[in-house]
């Protein structure tokens, strides 16, 4: 029997292989698209881009990410919460299929709409010098199709890349470690990377004049640079760093940090009864709600930018598409909403009080000054909202206040994206080190036996 030592670093050899893959294809440009030309992005799909590992401002192959997949999934389990109480009523197999096939439904129009806000390279013969001497009507339809080829066939690659990346994270979840999120894990990674060399950049031009022209508002971070002192400003780097660091520490802290609720044995000697407890994360969901807030919030989106190719836009629309843009107050308080909502309702999902206390029954266990049955139930489940409460007040905290100061200051540095991408990255890291450990642990079991 192999060892276990050798397993796990099969399993981390083929993860590897697979973000390499991965990697590559980030830089696998979309076709026809023009070269160093990134795609123009508004606020919305920037944010997205940091949350949800899309391509950031590349115009690639992989540019969708596991956006597609992501949205889909929250459906699934939005429905499974709602109508299937107990997993007997449904089966993973069934879910997998279920995401797969609103997967493909999200991701054509997605990829639709990514396409139009790509630089498209010209046609290399002009439309009206191979269809001019048609008839008039033939002419024109043909006229339409030749100039859309370019979006026709970026849409297709667009397509194409979310089902591969899809199919690598399905491979990686079944040879690998980590699965969907660790290529999230590391796309954030590389697209963090860009942000902080290209904001750094902009914001030492800024400062030692080298961009006249830029639009630098006095409030906002490159406007400040131009007015302090190079010993002013290594100090402002030093605090940031601090800043980045504490936040890294809470996010870890919050990822491993757990409540104990003391569980009676009656079986067990009282040796080893206060050993015994159930133990509730103090982030019960994770970084799952700043990912899935984001997937959420933009779907309203995506649906009015989609509809607008048929229908004209009204004022209602307009207004409506203008209020998910995260460029002001109100939308930023929608956002901030959704994501307290969903933190509890995660959390629920991810610890089921009844069925908890259901076993709990069962096995003529009980939690210490509680009864068994429903009261233990509502027990656990107080402990649960008491953790959700404190998960989302700070990560409120964290994701709130970059942006709120990001519309105070009238700045679009993706500066402001740090916190939200550290929380998340802090998040993956924990699951995939747990991973880890759990594959250890299950292949030690089976050396064992």
């Amino acid at each position: 029997m192999r060892k276990t030592r050798e397993i796990l670093y099969d399993r981390i050899k083929f993860s590897v292989i697979i973000c390499l893959v991965y990697l590559l294809g980030k830089d696998v440009p979309v076709p026809l698209v023009g070269t160093g030309l990134p795609p123009k992005q508004n606020d919305i799909l920037s944010f997205l881009s940091g949350a949800l590992g899309a391509g950031g401002q590349r115009a690639s192959l992989f540019s969708l990410g596991l956006q597609p997949y992501i949205t889909a999934s929250i459906f699934v389990q939005l429905y499974i919460s709602l109508f299937k109480k107990q997993e007997k009523d449904y089966s993973q197999a069934g879910v997998f299929r279920a995401s797969v096939f609103l997967t493909v439904i999200f991701a054509l129009p997605m990829a639709i709409l990514h396409a139009r806000t790509l630089t498209m390279l010209p046609m290399p013969t002009p439309a009206a010098v191979l269809f001019g001497g048609l008839q008039p009507a033939a002419a024109w339809v043909l006229i339409v199709l030749y100039d859309a080829i370019p979006y026709i066939v970026a849409t297709v690659a667009l397509f194409t890349g979310t089902l591969f990346t899809m199919h690598l994270a399905g491979r990686n979840e079944t040879y690998g470690i980590g699965g969907q999120s660790l290529l999230i894990f590391v796309n954030m990674l590389d697209n963090l990377k860009d942000r902080i060399f290209l904001t750094g950049r902009t914001l030492i031009e800024q400062a030692a004049g080298k961009q006249p022209n830029a639009q630098t508002p006095e409030g906002s971070i490159g406007g400040m640079m131009k007015r302090i002192p190079t010993g002013t400003f290594v100090a402002f780097v030093i605090w940031m760093l601090v800043i980045l660091f504490l936040i890294t520490a809470v996010s870890l802290l919050m990822e491993n940090a757990e409540v104990h609720i003391p569980i009676h044995h009656i079986l067990v000697t009282e040796v080893r009864r206060d050993r015994d407890y159930l133990s509730i994360r103090l982030n019960p969901s994770g970084s799952m709600p700043v990912m899935y807030v984001m997937s959420v919030f933009s779907f309203p989106y995506y649906f009015l930018a989609f509809l607008n190719l048929f229908v004209p836009v009204g004022p209602a629309m307009e207004a409506a598409s203008r209020l998910l843009m995260l460029d002001r107050p109100m939308s930023v308080f929608l956002y901030l909403v959704l994501l307290v909502m969903l933190t509890y309702a995660l959390a629920g999902l991810s610890v089921n009080a009844d069925d908890i206390a259901e076993s709990l029954q069962k096995q003529n266990d009980y939690i210490l000054g509680t009864h068994p049955g429903d009261a233990t139930a509502d027990r656990i489940r107080k402990s649960v909202h008491a953790t959700a409460f404190l998960s989302a007040f700070v990560t409120v905290l964290l994701v709130g206040l970059p942006m709120i100061a990001r519309l105070v200051l009238h700045d679009a540095s993706s500066l402001y994206m740090l916190p939200m991408s550290i929380m998340i990255l802090s998040g993956i890291y924990v699951q995939i080190h747990r991973e880890v450990q759990a594959v250890k642990l299950a292949e030690g079991y089976k050396e064992f036996l």
